[in-house]
């Protein structure tokens, strides 16, 4: 069901036109998998009865700022407010847990109602242990912090993230894992201006994204390959990055404030997995301001080129992908999944650039 309601304003002969459109959708009865236990004869089923509200405003505008003989300015621009909702599940439940392919891989994510249609399933992290003391130690049992199943002794120490124990049961497992982030951008839109001036014509086309919430995949990947010392990812420099080191080493007493952690702790690694994708870690602002094209034309006067049979000549040129402004650490914050997940494998989108010729007889 969709619904859309519509505004339109025009001023000064309509010099300043502006449309404003308000829009309420619904999907009901989708398809939605459910995992079913690892006592069945199958994985998952898959069920109707979830459904999805959308709900937002459009917004956009035309204003011819200077109208005269010889320039003219037009500005174009629009912008959008969106927001999704899961407002049902199959089967009457408030929440569900499933692994869903994303980015090459399966992911948690978590169907809550309520919240948007997925979220990122993650532990919070806060830092890493500058030292084993500062591990937190179950006064019932005098054993730090642990990770996994009780048994293990996969025992948090200097170096380890530090991961928040939600339940506070001193042990990092699954149950730790919440709902972080928002991975659909909340504002969205362009700017589109044209100037010209007698035969030349200038045109700039922008993009931006307002309020998203991304993953630093290739950071992730590009730290993970120092849990294996034989690969030859593990000669990528790390200098740069604030990660724990320890003090004249003593691997239970080690650098503070570091972001990230023991990148050289092999043995452990496997076990503690400390640069998994998901944790908050490597969760970033998306937002970004685009310049996506510069196009640059001339045209020439009709009585320079009549004596030649053209009725027309044009000279073009465009640069593509021009700049893009973010505060995000990464190479691009468009190149993601709907989750989120950086998938540009660390290699930047080309710029682009053309030169033409419009030659009309």
């Amino acid at each position: 069901t969709k619904t859309r309601l519509g505004l339109e304003l025009g001023f000064v002969n309509n010099r300043y036109s502006f449309v404003i459109e308000p829009y309420y959708n619904t999907s009901d009865n989708q398809l939605w998998g459910r995992q079913l236990s690892n006592v069945t004869a199958f994985e998952a089923l898959t069920l109707n009865g979830a459904s999805v509200v959308t709900r937002g405003v459009e917004f956009s505008t035309n204003l011819r700022l200077i109208e005269e003989d010889k320039h003219k300015l037009v500005v174009d621009a629009n912008i959008t407010y969106n927001k999704n909702t899961l407002a049902q599940l199959p089967g009457g439940v408030r929440e569900d847990i499933v692994l869903q392919n994303d980015g090459g891989g399966d992911v948690p994510v978590v169907r809550r109602l309520g919240r948007a249609q997925f979220a990122n399933l993650m532990f919070v992290n806060k830092g890493v242990y500058a030292s084993t003391t500062d591990v937190p130690v179950n006064p019932a049992t005098g054993l730090r912090l642990q990770y996994g199943t009780r048994g293990r002794d996969q025992f948090f120490k200097a170096g380890d993230p530090i991961w928040v124990d939600i339940n506070g049961d001193y042990l990092i497992d699954e149950n730790d894992m919440v709902p972080v982030g928002n991975p659909f951008p909340k504002f969205y839109g362009g700017i589109s201006p044209m100037y010209t001036f007698g035969p030349f014509q200038l045109r700039v086309s922008t993009s931006f994204v307002i309020k998203r919430d991304i993953l630093n995949l290739v950071l992730a990947n590009r730290l993970k390959t120092y849990t294996s010392p034989t690969s030859i990812g593990a000669v990528q420099p790390i200098d740069e990055l604030n990660y724990w080191k320890p003090s004249n080493g003593d691997l239970d007493n080690g650098s503070a404030g570091a972001v990230y952690p023991n990148p050289y702790d092999f043995t452990r690694a496997g076990a503690l997995d400390p640069y998994r994708v998901n944790q908050t870690l490597y969760m970033e602002d998306g937002s970004y301001f685009k310049i996506g094209s510069i196009a640059l034309s001339y045209t020439v006067p009709e009585a320079r080129i009549k004596q030649f049979g053209m009725s027309q000549l044009r000279v073009n040129a465009s640069m593509y992908n021009v700049y893009t402004f973010s505060k995000y650490s990464g190479i691009n914050p468009e190149t993601v999944t709907q989750l989120g997940r950086d998938i540009s494998g660390g290699y930047p989108v080309p710029r682009g650039y053309s030169l033409g010729i419009a030659v009309q007889f």
